[in-house]
């Protein structure tokens, strides 16, 4: 990872997909006293938008297989990887909103050396305005 900030830059092993651009992960700080450091963190993937989940069809919720077919996408680009690096930043680039139920970290991801961001937006999976 080129140009990257060594400090928060970290391995991740992969525990779930969410969604096209959110899964749960988690994180190796390296060990102290003989004890791993390890956190898991929901990651938001910096930098794309992928399709949701759900759309409203005539006022009711209903499955989008587009989101279905880009969490498929990621979660298999994960589940198949060698290795996963993650790249979280110091500041809090997506706060929490009062009153939201999630919290994420925003990162860049590698899986296998190539950008997880890159590789879901040039699969199709990044949505369209």
């Amino acid at each position: 990872m080129a140009g990257l900030t060594a400090s928060y830059v970290r391995k991740c092993t992969y525990v779930r997909t969410i969604d096209g651009d959110t899964f749960e992960g988690i994180l190796d700080h390296g060990t102290y006293n003989r004890v791993a450091l390890l956190t898991k963190v929901i990651v938001r993937l910096h930098g794309v938008d992928a399709w949701e989940m759900h759309k409203k069809v005539d006022g009711k919720e209903v499955v989008d297989e587009r989101g279905d077919a880009a969490r498929e996408f990621t979660r298999a680009a994960l589940e198949s990887s060698h290795r996963i690096v993650v790249q979280t930043y110091k500041e809090a680039a997506e706060p929490t909103p009062i009153g939201t139920t999630w919290a994420r970290v925003v990162a860049d991801v590698e899986v296998d050396g190539q950008n997880l961001s890159d590789l879901v937006r040039e699969n199709g999976h990044e949505k369209v305005k």
